[in-house]
């Protein structure tokens, strides 16, 4: 009785019953509208847990719905149990690919290695989605048997089943990868990120390759290469120095950023980096000045910062510094004021 709305708050609210409510859900079950059927389903799962899992196998062998099917099988990835990956897997040959993806996402929430050959076969599924959905389940279970099949997808014809490759050999650490992940930056733009980040979280050394194909690449690569370059190691930040001093003041700016923040105890990155707030080029010393940290001496930056902007002399600033690091930066900052005219926010 009532509208439906109160119809489905008081199914909804039955969960709270527990078990005790397993009988009246599922009657219905058998209602004629899908959205009553559907908030049946959910409160069998809530209610009941495991227990709800053969009503509702029952169920799903009369039920006609796509989206009460959806919701069913979404709802199984809440509850671990055989019979409910049983189920799961049944529809991963499913005709209606929404409903592999949500099987295929409810086998990667339930955590169960055993599934491995069945996730195989999604991975050599013709439809895309179904195949990006099985790579991101190979991630989620650490199906690493399956590295094989995921670098054969580096050269899949959809470009997102490309991008979920790299994305799941990194998730696996698939180092012996490498130089198919080689190739693949080499060879296509729009994965460079990923592949420099999928080298930085497996901790590997970026090759040697990868700097001469930089040259004369846009913008869009080029910042993602250099956010991407945040996870690896300060070796490799030798891919970025490039950027320092490009026309781009975006694209110099993040290098100056991600130099400032991982390469200030090199002594090479620490001088480009002084270079570059002695230029006087407001957004490079504000980049700077974001992103250099002095270990437990941040209040002491502030203090000499801010004398440095009301006009004191970078000789007495400095004089008593023993850090050359600080003092460096110091000076630095000081040329900059006085010579651009630069107004600091401090």
């Amino acid at each position: 009785f009532g509208t439906l709305d109160v119809r489905l708050k008081a199914l909804a609210a039955l969960h709270a019953a527990g078990l005790n409510a397993i009988p009246v859900l599922k009657e219905f079950l058998a209602d004629r509208d899908p959205l009553v059927r559907e908030t049946a389903a959910d409160a069998l799962l809530a209610a009941g847990g495991i227990r709800a899992i053969p009503v509702l196998k029952e169920h799903l062998a009369l039920e006609k719905d796509k989206d009460v099917i959806f919701s069913i099988l979404n709802g199984l990835g809440k509850v671990r149990n055989r019979a409910g990956m049983d189920i799961l897997v049944s529809y991963l040959a499913n005709p209606n690919e929404d409903l592999v993806v949500a099987a295929l996402n409810s086998i990667a929430k339930l955590r169960s290695a055993t599934v491995h050959a069945d996730v195989a076969r999604s991975l050599a599924d013709p439809r895309w989605r179904v195949r990006a959905a099985a790579l991101d389940a190979v991630a989620a279970l650490k199906l690493n048997n399956l590295d094989s099949a995921v670098t054969e997808l580096l050269m899949d014809k959809d470009a997102f089943v490309r991008f979920s490759a790299v994305k799941t050999l990194t998730a696996i650490s698939a180092k012996k990868a490498a130089p198919k992940l080689e190739e693949a930056f080499l060879r296509e733009d729009e994965l460079k990120g990923a592949v420099v980040a999928a080298y930085g979280r497996m901790d590997m050394a970026l090759p040697a390759s990868f700097g001469k194909a930089m040259d004369g690449k846009g913008p869009d690569v080029v910042l993602s290469v250099i956010e991407a370059l945040k996870d690896c190691n300060e070796k490799d930040l030798k891919l970025a120095e490039r950027f320092l001093d490009d026309e781009n003041p975006d694209i110099a700016c993040a290098a100056v950023r991600l130099i400032a923040t991982k390469g200030m105890k090199n002594p090479k990155h620490r001088a480009r980096i002084i270079a570059g707030v002695r230029s006087g080029k407001r957004e490079v010393v504000l980049a700077a000045l974001e992103s250099i940290r002095i270990d437990d001496r941040d209040a002491l930056m502030k203090g000499l910062l801010q004398a440095t902007a009301a006009g004191v002399p970078a000789e007495a600033l400095t004089s008593s510094m023993a850090d050359s690091t600080l003092d460096a930066l110091i000076g630095a900052f000081a040329a900059a004021v006085s010579d651009s005219g630069f107004t600091p926010f401090v």
